[in-house]
């Protein structure tokens, strides 16, 4: 029983250091480029390569401008996702400065970020699936390739993972 309740508390430990060292890191490479300014979308995000090919892909004018529509939603959506991470981004860095903050302080307020992301992401998965629903198997390949390059270009959290593909 000993041994249990210490690899538990041996797992959570390495659990939120993980987590802190990540974060940390994150933080660091979200808030600085090459030219040290500020490299953050926030929630001006603009899906340029998205509208572009579906403006190149799709003849039909009713079904591209609902997808235009779809992807209006989608940058909101991905704007407050970007949002979300900068704002949470702080919060664990100032949390974890705190010296009185305990591994459940932080935990707490990891569960809290992750719960508000998981709905956003959710919801911006399920505006992809939707614009599938306006196009031919023929459009769809090019147009779902440029919403994800769309997300990995103006996503602060993924641009903060991949510093070299920013």
């Amino acid at each position: 029983m000993r041994n249990l309740i210490l690899k538990t508390w041996l797992g959570r430990s390495l659990s939120l250091i993980c987590s802190v060292a990540l974060l940390l890191f994150l933080s660091a490479a979200c808030k600085s480029n090459k030219g040290g300014a500020t490299a953050e979308v926030g929630s001006k995000v603009q899906m340029a390569e998205l509208r572009k090919v579906i403006y190149a892909q799709v003849p039909d004018l009713t079904r591209a401008t609902a997808l235009i529509n779809m992807v209006g939603t989608a940058e909101l959506e991905l704007g407050e996702i970007n949002e979300s991470y900068l704002k949470y981004s702080e919060k664990f860095s100032k949390a974890t400065a705190d010296h009185s903050k305990t591994a459940a302080d932080l935990h707490a307020l990891l569960e809290e970020w992750e719960g508000e992301t998981v709905v956003r992401r959710r919801r911006l998965t399920d505006t992809l699936i939707s614009m599938k629903s306006q196009t031919t198997a023929a459009e769809w390949p090019e147009i779902s390739k440029a919403f994800i390059n769309s997300v990995a270009v103006q996503s602060d959290r993924y641009r903060a993972l991949h510093p070299s593909n920013s």
